[in-house]
């Protein structure tokens, strides 16, 4: 019978022999390296972001592709202004997969792309990890940026699942320094009249707001 085929035919660690999905190769374009911005994840770490000229892929258009970390820089000899190969990793993650550097042209400029001496964020002096791999933000206790991912690292929802409490609010609520570290989520509703009066909210939104981080109190534990 079928039944007993599939057992001759076994499976591996991953995956049954006789049900292996095969996916269509990543749909791939050329662009241009036009910068690359950094970004400040919660453990410290700056991530390089790349913006390239606009590229259409599996039906959308890409103008930034994340780089992972400065090795990843070095071993792609990335320079700006290079044309690179992007695609969508399983339709969905933009990657560069290639620098083409035999179409630099002489005489024109291709600056190196070097890692930052400062924190986009907090301007704190960066360090590097010992093989090159990763540039850090040391500014574990005041740094703008490692707070707002962390908040909405915490607030997501496959963690504290507040709902409403997205980036735009995060950021907003640093900014006028509502927020400066994770537990001060909690303490919101002390300032809910003030909430209310502050352009683009209403009470509807605050209200809707409050009563998600009062919910998450009681979320489950995993």
């Amino acid at each position: 019978s079928s039944f007993e085929l599939r057992e001759d035919l076994g499976h591996s660690s991953n995956y049954p022999h006789y049900a292996v999905a095969y996916k269509f190769p990543a749909e791939t374009g050329a662009t241009t390296l036009e910068d690359v911005e950094w970004q400040v994840g919660r453990t410290g770490v700056l991530t390089p972001v790349a913006h390239v000229g606009s590229v259409r892929l599996a039906g959308v258009e890409i103008t930034s592709v994340t780089l992972h970390n400065f090795a990843e820089i070095k071993r792609l000899g990335l320079k700006i202004n290079d044309t690179v190969i992007v695609s969508r990793q399983g339709d969905v993650i933009p990657k560069i997969l290639n620098n083409i550097i035999d179409l630099r042209i002489d005489g024109e400029c291709y600056p190196e792309i070097e890692a930052p001496k400062e924190c986009p964020v907090c301007s704190t002096q960066t360090t590097m990890s010992e093989d090159g791999t990763f540039v850090y933000c040391p500014n574990n206790t005041s740094c703008g940026g490692r707070l707002r991912t962390s908040i909405e690292h915490f607030a997501s929802r496959d963690a504290m699942d507040i709902r409403g409490l997205g980036s735009g609010y995060i950021k907003f609520f640093i900014d006028e320094n509502y927020l400066s570290k994770i537990s001060d989520i909690y303490k919101l509703h002390e300032f809910k009249e003030q909430l209310y009066q502050l352009d683009g909210f209403g009470k509807v939104s605050v209200d809707k707001l409050l009563d998600a981080i009062e919910k998450s109190k009681t979320t489950d534990l995993h």
